[in-house]
């Protein structure tokens, strides 16, 4: 399956069952685009969940890894999308078990 946003692609290979995604933050439109994305996924019947590259949290030091220079780091510190990627992969995870629906 193939989805199209913000002018960038997704594909979504079925025998995998995943997608894994990475829109860098120095993109004014990345809130939007990953919400497209894990819509996308959710949605697919055939699609089991996703995989964010670099998703972070503080090191022994108390600070975050510094960036790779791609912009794609995630931090788990409540940031608008630390909470669009935590509800996604919460409704990922009940997809298809509405005893666990929240």
């Amino acid at each position: 399956m193939r989805a199209h946003d913000g002018g960038q692609n997704i594909e979504i290979d079925a025998r995998a069952g995943h997608e894994r995604t990475a829109y860098s933050f120095k993109k004014s439109d990345q809130l939007s685009v990953y919400q497209s994305w894990v819509d996308t996924v959710h949605e697919e019947a055939s699609c089991s969940g996703w995989i964010h590259w670099r998703l972070t949290s503080k090191m022994d030091g108390g600070q975050y890894p510094k960036d790779n220079g791609e912009g794609f780091d995630a931090h788990n510190d409540g940031s608008p999308l630390a909470e669009l990627l935590r509800r996604a992969a919460l409704r990922q995870r009940n997809k298809g078990d509405g005893s666990r629906a929240r």
